[in-house]
C-alpha cells in the first residue's frame, strides 16, 4: 500500500507537470497567432518590434511547433522589406538605392534566414544584397578582394535562385 501511494503521487507529479507545460504552450501558441495577424493585417508597421516580441515567444517556447505562425508571417514580411529594395534597385532606370538601404535590407534578410534556415529563396536574397554591398564598398575602395566576393555572392545566389534576373543583373553591373 506504501508503494501504490507513492507511485500515485508520481504519476499525480508528472501529470500535473505535464498539464502545466500543455498550458504554457498553448499560450505561447496562441501570442504567436497573435503576433502573425497582427504582422498579416500590417497593423505592426516597424519590423524590430515584432522581431523582439517573437524572440519573447521563442524564449517562452518549448516546442517550435508553436511559433510556426508567427515564423511564416514575419518570414514573409522581412522578405518583402529585403525584396523591396532589390526590386526597386531592379525597376529603375537610375536606382536611388543607397548603401545604407541595402544594409538595412540585409538585416532583413538574415533576420529571415534565421527563421527558416533551409529556405533556398531567402539565402539567395541575401546572397544578392551581400554582393551589392561587396560590389559598392568595394568599388569605393578599389578593393579587388571584395569585388571577386561579390561575383562569388552573385553566382551563388543565381545558382540557388535560377529564375531571378537579379543575380545576372547584380553581375552585369560588376
Amino acid at each position: 500500500p506504501r508503494w501504490n501511494r507513492i507511485a500515485l503521487l508520481v504519476f499525480a507529479v508528472i501529470g500535473i507537470f505535464a498539464a502545466y507545460l500543455m498550458r504554457k504552450e498553448y499560450v505561447v501558441w496562441q501570442d504567436s497567432r497573435a503576433l502573425a495577424r497582427d504582422l498579416d493585417t500590417e497593423r505592426v508597421q516597424k519590423l524590430d518590434p515584432a522581431w523582439d516580441r517573437y524572440q519573447g515567444l521563442a524564449n517562452r517556447a518549448n516546442l517550435s511547433l508553436s511559433l510556426m505562425s508567427a515564423q511564416h508571417a514575419l518570414r514573409t514580411r522581412l522578405l518583402a522589406d529585403a525584396t523591396r529594395v532589390i526590386n526597386e534597385y531592379r525597376d529603375t532606370d537610375t536606382p536611388a538605392i543607397m548603401e545604407g538601404d541595402w544594409v538595412r535590407a540585409r538585416a532583413s534578410a538574415a533576420r529571415a534566414l534565421e527563421l527558416m534556415p533551409d529556405d533556398k529563396t531567402v539565402r539567395g536574397t541575401l546572397r544578392i544584397i551581400d554582393g551589392h554591398l561587396n560590389r559598392i564598398r568595394g568599388g569605393a575602395r578599389r578593393d579587388a578582394k571584395m569585388l571577386q566576393q561579390s561575383r562569388e555572392n552573385f553566382e551563388e545566389a543565381a545558382q540557388l535562385m535560377p529564375k531571378s534576373p537579379d543575380p545576372w543583373l547584380g553581375l552585369a553591373r560588376l
